[in-house]
Parts: C-alpha cells; structure tokens; sequence
C-alpha cells in the first residue's frame, strides 16, 4: 500500500474515508449471517454518520503515484453511495476508462479519499445497527465479549 500523505502540522489526527472504504462489521452474529449470493455483504460500507463538525474537509499536497496507486484498491460503489450519502461528491457510476491517466479525476478522487475526514461520529453497519464510535479521529472497532 502507498504511504498516505500525513496531516498537516495541528491538523491532528482523523479517520479519512479510504480507511472507511475497507472496514466491514466484525460482529459475529452479523458476519454469519451477512453474505448475500452474489458474493457482497449486508454489512458493508459501514455507513458515516458524523456528529455535528465531526466531519471535515483539510486539503493535503496531491501525491499522483498515492492517487493511481489507491484507484484499483478501492471498493467504488460503497466509495459512491458513501459520497452521496455525506453529500460531497457526486460520483460516476463506474471508474471511467483511461481514469489513471486523467490528472483532474485523480486529484478529485485523491481529495475524496484523503481529504475528508471523520473526527467525530459513528460508523453504523447497515445490516445489524452496530455504531462503532469515532473520537478525536480514531474508530474504535472493538467488540464486547457477546459480540465475538
């Protein structure tokens, strides 16, 4: 994986939404029961729910080696429904062919994934209503012992 780029200096820590992009609900009753036929899950994306300011946007230096490295790791419909759900991007349907080689969509898409960040909030899975917790930027995906 590419070194994502580090916050500015006071910017803190945060939870960027290409961590979000991989974590699913660890909850066991929800996994064994999760799986749909064509492969997906019931319990992914994990979707955002920010406290009021929790969610912000801190730009960070565009890195397009990190860019066209991320493009083909990311899951990119729950990248879209997550856009769309938080209201701030509007993407198309499908990668578009060629995207690697588009400096304007990579940046776009670097901005996306890099630069919006979760301080504060709840990840909630779709499937069981399982909120993990975000503070100060950090998801805490633990689990209770009734949950494992």
């Amino acid at each position: 994986w590419p070194r994502p780029p580090r916050p500015r200096s006071g910017a803190g820590i945060a939870m960027r939404l290409v961590t979000q992009n991989l974590l699913t609900c660890q909850v066991k009753a929800c996994m064994d029961t999760a799986a749909t036929p064509d492969g997906g899950f019931l319990s992914y994306p994990l979707k955002v729910v920010p406290d009021a300011g929790g969610l912000k946007q801190v730009a960070s230096p565009f890195d397009e080696g990190v860019a066209k490295s991320i493009l083909p790791r990311l899951d990119w419909a729950a990248l879209r429904k997550t856009a769309a759900e938080l209201g701030v991007a509007a993407l198309p349907e499908e990668v578009p062919a060629g995207a690697e080689s588009d400096a304007g969509f990579l940046r776009s898409v670097y901005a996306l994934v890099f630069d919006i960040h979760l301080e504060e909030g709840n990840l909630l899975c779709p499937h069981c209503g399982r909120a993990y917790p975000v503070r100060k930027g950090v998801p805490n995906m633990l689990l209770r012992d009734d949950e494992m």
